[in-house]
């Protein structure tokens, strides 16, 4: 039982989740440089103190956000692998969320922010060629037996990764060239993520032709 006075856990984290939808309301709406934390504070209905507490301050509440952002999109493609849908059905949502992590109206800004408050290690969070959990994330799949059923053992999981994340990377790159201004919404980006599992099949199919892929 926790000492009178104090918050249960579960009611503080459902606190600082809320605290983080508004702070991520505000950022989205105003940018990062023009919120402060008293207008946190003040739409989250809770003292300054407290976000000092629990976030360390402002850029601390942005880092949060991201890791959350991460954290959803990357439990999404892991429910997949739970239900065992289909190998294409899974990598075409891991690249759609990869995607909407870099390409989305909220990532763009999300990463500006990041950008604005000068931390370059949080930005590149957002960035699927330095996003650390993904890698480690996509390299589980492929070890799996799902992964190896349909692939064949011989296909090194770190190397599916690699290449899987090159379709992703080669697919953003080229939406960006060709819509530079473009807000890419969830039809778009589902879009872009079918087009990045096909190429990628494609590609294992050329290059290791041990795996057994199905066209």
């Amino acid at each position: 039982m926790g000492k009178a006075g104090r918050t249960p856990l579960c009611r503080v984290a459902e606190r600082d989740d809320a605290l983080l939808d508004v702070a991520k309301y505000l950022f989205l709406e105003r940018g990062f440089a023009q919120v402060s934390i008293e207008s946190i504070a003040r739409a989250a209905g809770v003292a300054t103190r407290t976000i000092y507490t629990q976030f360390g301050g402002k850029h601390g509440v942005l880092c949060k956000i991201i890791d959350r952002e991460l954290g959803r999109d990357i439990a999404c493609s892991a429910e997949l692998w739970d239900a065992q849908q289909g190998v294409d059905i899974t990598l075409s949502t891991m690249a759609f969320n990869l995607l909407r992590h870099t390409l989305s109206p909220v990532a763009r800004r999300l990463y500006a922010d990041a950008m604005a408050a000068r931390d370059v290690a949080v930005a590149e969070k957002i960035d699927p060629v330095h996003c650390g959990p993904w890698r480690r994330h996509l390299e589980q799949y492929f070890a799996t037996v799902i992964s190896a059923e349909r692939f064949g053992p011989a296909c090194e999981a770190d190397v599916m990764s690699d290449m899987f994340l090159g379709c992703v990377i080669g697919a953003q790159s080229r939406a960006l060239k060709a819509s530079p201004a473009s807000l890419f919404d969830e039809p778009a980006l589902r879009a872009v993520a079918a087009d990045v599992t096909r190429r990628f099949l494609t590609s294992v199919a050329i290059l290791v032709p041990q795996c057994a892929i199905d066209q």
